[in-house]
């Protein structure tokens, strides 16, 4: 999209197949030699491409500095966190064949305040009906408007200088808590180290029942609704023009 060239290594092949099939990989590559052979050929064109090379990061890096091989720009985008899908070591690659993954499917919705009540709803119905045969669990990560006290990078430059006052986060998860989430977290140091933020995150389980259905409901308008409430206190046009006309009651906002 940037009309670059951006060569890709990925140790799993199913990962780089899965991104041609949906079009955010452009070719794949299986030797090194290859791969360099297509980036020389559409710098030369001036021809925007992305080549997903079958390689171990831990052994194709080194052999492109042992080449001379300078780019532009690096990154480093695996899963630290990802004891299955994370850093391999060097000699030990495609290993897949003796470690098989054990978790179950997941998707990600990406969804507003006002939307995530319904799509919570839809899924316990899903499960309560039988279309679904077992219980759905909605997560949602430690990152979210009103979930995050992080001064050197999500919360960087807040409006109203409240950049790391951690009270909005505390108070997120205090009222999932009450609302009836399946379990609340809170994070010390995500992303940016231990003292540098403070995340809250929760999980509801939508298992077909009554009783999930108002837990369901509770928890997804008041998790999102706090991310509304923090940037209205803080004075952002965008949170007090959607907080009026999504009805969110905000005393602040009303004074």
């Amino acid at each position: 999209m940037n009309e670059g060239v951006c060569l890709a290594v990925e140790v799993d092949p199913y990962h780089i197949q899965r991104r041609l099939e949906t079009g955010y990989c452009d070719e794949m590559a299986s030797t090194l030699d290859e791969a360099l052979h297509q980036v020389r050929e559409a710098v030369n064109q001036g021809q925007p491409l992305s080549i997903g090379l079958i390689g171990n990061a831990a052994e194709v890096y080194p052999e492109m500095v042992r080449r001379g091989i300078v780019p532009d720009m690096v990154t480093d985008q695996t899963s630290a966190h990802d004891a299955l899908n994370g850093y391999i070591p060097a000699g030990l690659s495609l290993a897949r064949q003796k470690i098989h993954f054990q978790g179950l499917p997941a998707r990600i919705c990406w969804l507003g305040y006002g939307q995530r009540d319904k799509a919570g709803l839809a899924f316990n119905d899903l499960v309560a009906k039988g279309i679904v045969k077992a219980p759905i669990v909605i997560g949602r990560d430690h990152l979210d408007s009103g979930s995050v006290a992080s001064p050197y990078r999500e919360t960087e430059a807040m409006k109203d200088g409240s950049d790391a006052i951690a009270d909005w986060p505390l108070l997120n998860a205090l009222l999932n808590t009450a609302s009836g989430a399946t379990w609340v977290s809170l994070h010390h140091g995500g992303g940016v180290g231990i003292g540098y933020s403070i995340h809250a995150g929760q999980v509801i389980v939508a298992d077909g029942t009554l009783e999930a259905a108002e837990r369901l409901s509770r928890v997804l308008t008041n998790d999102p609704g706090t991310g509304v409430m923090r940037h209205v206190d803080a004075g952002y046009d965008e949170a007090i023009e959607c907080a009026r006309e999504l009805g969110v009651k905000i005393p602040m906002l009303e004074a």
